[in-house]
């Protein structure tokens, strides 16, 4: 009897879904215990982050990371990430200074934070300060021969360093470095700019703005500054006296190479006639310029006051 229940079909498939049903019975009961008993887990170098820090502050130290012990189901912990978990310092109404303060922080619904390692921080808060300091400008190499390098100019000519208080007091000069080896003309570039400390050393944890200014380095022949002698011709009326001659400039700037410009003592105007003059007068008279020479900034005549009494 038993041997054909086996073969009929009927009591298969009645046999089949008891089987089944306490398969599925035991399997849930198992996920069901597991889920209910609670374990722990720890999550390690979890990035701290800073909350309520008070404008115009900044933190100048890196408080690290910690470790962070959970509790929880044993389901939930299994399927936790550590980006599930916040942990984080409250800087709430503190002032610049050195502080010990206590982590806090959150994890997923269904579990608890029982443990930080470590349980505080030390946290170093300074005042955020401007500082407007002019930009020098480091000149390197050497020009063309016969060639002279002339005062550059910086646009802006300063700029502002902004940073912890402690790292912008530091900054001893804000600099560029422009090379001018071989160079025969004006050099003019945008070039970044570097802050240093007073051992040389490059500043750290600061800012510049803007961080690039516009550099022109005039590259040319050498400059000399030499007087200007005025070439009076004639005589006044008779009866009248030549008095002061005032020249105006009373010298000028003169460029050329340098052989040409070594032999130059002074500039000579045209002759200007006083012959027959009966009273002070002024004129503009032109100057007398060798050849291979330049009148700096163009200037080629100058104001001559005659007095005649």
């Amino acid at each position: 009897m038993f041997k054909k229940l086996f073969y009929n079909p009927l009591f298969l498939k009645i046999l089949s879904f008891f089987m089944a049903l306490i398969l599925w019975v035991f399997v849930n009961t198992d996920l069901s215990n597991q889920t209910q008993i609670e374990g722990s887990r720890t999550f390690y170098n979890i990035p701290i982050t800073l909350q309520n820090l008070e404008n115009g502050l900044v933190v100048t130290n890196n408080p690290g990371n910690v470790d962070v012990v959970i509790r929880g189901s044993g389901n939930t912990l299994n399927v936790m990430m550590p980006q599930d978990l916040t942990v984080f310092v409250d800087l709430k109404g503190l002032r610049p200074g050195t502080h010990t303060v206590r982590l806090a922080g959150t994890s997923p619904r269904g579990t608890r934070i029982v443990n930080f390692n470590p349980r505080q921080v030390v946290v170093e808060i300074d005042e955020v300060i401007s500082l407007q300091l002019p930009v020098e400008v480091e000149i390197t190499g050497e020009p063309e021969e016969g060639m002279v390098v002339g005062v550059p100019e910086v646009t802006p000519p300063g700029v502002f360093a902004q940073g912890p208080r402690k790292n912008v007091q530091k900054i001893a000069r804000v600099s560029i470095t422009v090379d001018v080896s071989g160079a025969a003309a004006d050099i003019e570039h945008i070039a970044s700019l570097k802050a240093y400390n007073n051992n040389n050393e490059p500043a750290t944890g600061v800012s510049l703005t803007p961080e690039t200014v516009e550099v022109l380095v005039p590259i040319g022949y050498p400059v000399k500054e030499v007087p200007v002698k005025v070439i009076l011709e004639g005589e006044p009326e008779e009866g009248f006296t030549l008095g002061e001659v005032t020249v105006s400039p009373a010298q000028v700037e003169v460029t050329g190479p340098e052989d040409i410009l070594a032999e130059v003592r002074q500039l000579e105007t045209e002759p200007l006639s006083i012959e027959g003059l009966t009273e002070t007068f002024t004129a503009d008279v032109a100057l007398i310029v060798p050849e291979g020479l330049e009148i700096e900034a163009g200037g080629g005549t100058i104001t001559v006051t005659v007095e005649i009494s």
